[in-house]
């Protein structure tokens, strides 16, 4: 055998046994991969079991609930039905208080009755004593002179005046018997009334007292029942557990190939739109990030090649109204005047409101910077122009972008105005939105893949397309781009911003930006781009 070929056997086996022992490194590697694919199965099929039986938990709760509400329900119709006895009691009452008046309205006509009789039977016994004195004075007149007296019959005069007398007396008993009669059936009626008041109060007293005891009764046991559900997180489960499985599904989206990078057709679909006629159009958006974010790389990675790598042709106007270091790759059309950015918006909002609104031959992509600040500062006049441009700019071929700080609705602004511009939210103003701009159980799984991301790179984001029910995460290359270009309407890119002359307290470089206001006090902040610390200016 010669050495030739002796080397080439040689070569040949060592080859061979780095190919068999490759192949066995990666028939390992898929076996781990499997392995771990059917835990991580596992763990989603353990999560949505949890996930069943919460929700099986809850519906039993719910279903608990209804019934104590039916029960409160039938309580209230029995104290509406006491409260109807109390009323048809209460009508009982005053029929017998009506009883009571007319009795004593009879107790009064019978003492005007009694009264007339014995004016009467004064008047009689008078007449009978003038009669009496009258024939007294004959008999006397008649002695005197002598002559023989008249045949009056006193004894019958007499006998008729015990008589009268006798009926006076008789009648004034019969009357007195009334009145004590009526008497006593009038203090008897009060004192039924008195009574029957005493006992209907009680009564509904009593009812009333059962029913509330019953009412805390079944609330009582209904609370003991679901105390321990009450007492455990269960809604902090819910949302740990919606925000596992969207964490997981990316470490499995990772596992299987899958890029959680941005890439260039997702940001094509969110920023240009296709007219009828084939050409392109770029869309509103909302492009929100707090500091060090990456925001401001981003947005000049897009306007200078991104547009042409898009596929778009238009002009574009930057606004930055406040003085920052911002390394703008195109030249500001309006630079460090808030006033003059304000006159701009309106003469914007004046051509889209028009009757007869002129149509740009080419599309302007407006951007402004610092939007939240702006509208903070100038309020209305700010925004009734963003209104503007995001509702009727595209028929004028004007588009705008909001850059910012704040993932929230700003005040003056609400969500369904914002919800004509897509979205694009940077690292916690991503996490802000998912909290303060959605609802729904999306919020939960879309905060556990932001874990996932963010726990591999530094620049993620939250992504929503316009009109689109959900929005996704991405993590943020730092190059989205490979051909770098200018738009055609832009000058050459501007030098690296120089020192600001506001020194930095804290370690004294004059590279400082303007960062916002203090939400309490409305003072100016400054941050620096060395030490990247932050303070307020006095």
């Amino acid at each position: 055998m010669s050495i030739a070929s002796w080397v080439d056997q040689t070569l040949l086996k060592n080859e061979s046994a780095q190919l068999a022992q490759l192949k066995r490194q990666l028939r390992s590697q898929i076996a781990d991969l499997n392995r771990d694919q059917q835990v991580a199965s596992g763990e989603l099929a353990a999560l949505e079991r949890l996930i069943n039986q919460a929700s099986e938990q809850r519906r039993d709760a719910l279903a608990e609930l209804a019934t104590l509400a039916a029960q409160r329900q039938t309580t209230a119709a029995e104290v509406a039905q006491l409260a109807q006895r109390r009323d048809e009691l209460a009508a009982e009452l005053t029929a017998l208080a009506e009883q009571q008046a007319a009795a004593e309205q009879a107790l009064a006509s019978l003492r005007e009755q009694q009264a007339d009789t014995e004016q009467a039977l004064r008047e009689q016994q008078q007449a009978l004593e003038q009669a009496h004195a009258a024939t007294q004075v004959a008999a006397d007149t008649a002695a005197a002179n002598a002559l023989e007296p008249p045949q009056v019959d006193l004894v019958a005069i007499a006998a008729e005046v015990a008589q009268l007398t006798q009926r006076r007396d008789q009648l004034a008993a019969e009357i007195n018997a009334e009145i004590e009669k009526a008497n006593t059936e009038i203090s008897l009626s009060r004192r039924q009334f008195e009574a029957e008041i005493e006992r209907v109060t009680l009564a509904i007293e009593r009812d009333k007292f059962e029913a509330e005891r019953a009412l805390a009764d079944s609330t009582a046991a209904a609370a003991e029942r679901w105390r321990e559900y009450w007492q455990s997180p269960v809604l902090a489960d819910l949302t740990e557990a919606e925000a596992e499985i969207g964490r997981l599904s990316k470490l499995l989206e990772a596992k299987q190939g899958k890029t959680w990078e941005w890439t260039q057709q997702q940001i094509k679909a969110l920023l240009v739109k296709t007219l009828d006629d084939g050409s392109l159009r770029p869309q509103h958006c909302r492009i929100s990030g707090e500091s060090e974010s990456g925001k401001s790389h981003l947005v000049n990675q897009l306007l200078t090649s991104g547009l042409k790598a898009l596929g778009l042709d238009i002009d574009v106007e930057l606004y930055d109204p406040y003085p920052s270091d911002t390394n703008w790759k195109i030249k500001p059309t309006i630079a460090d005047d808030p006033a003059a950015v304000v006159t701009a918006l309106a003469s914007w909002r004046e051509i889209c409101e028009s009757d007869q609104p002129a149509t740009r031959e080419r599309p302007l992509l407006i951007v402004l910077d610092e939007a939240d600040e702006m509208i903070r500062q100038f309020g209305e006049q700010v925004t009734s122009s963003i209104k503007a441009l995001i509702k009727r700019g595209r028929h004028c071929n004007l588009i705008i972008w909001l850059l910012g700080q704040n993932a929230n609705v700003v005040k003056g602004m609400d969500w369904s105005d914002l919800r004509g511009a897509a979205g694009i939210y940077l690292n916690q103003c991503g996490y802000e939105y998912v909290k303060n701009g959605l609802k729904g159980r999306n919020c939960n799984v879309l905060q556990g893949e932001l874990d996932a991301i963010a726990a591999k790179t530094p620049y993620y984001a939250i992504v929503h397309p316009k009109a689109a029910p959900r929005p996704y995460a991405v993590a943020v290359p730092k190059q989205l781009f490979e051909q770098p270009a200018q738009p055609a309407s832009q000058p050459a890119p501007t030098p690296a911003a120089v020192p600001t002359g506001v020194v930095c307290p804290h370690c004294s470089s004059s590279r400082t930006k303007y960062n916002g206001r203090r939400k309490d006090t409305g003072e100016r902040r400054r941050a620096c781009h060395d030490c990247g610390k932050s303070w307020t200016v006095n």
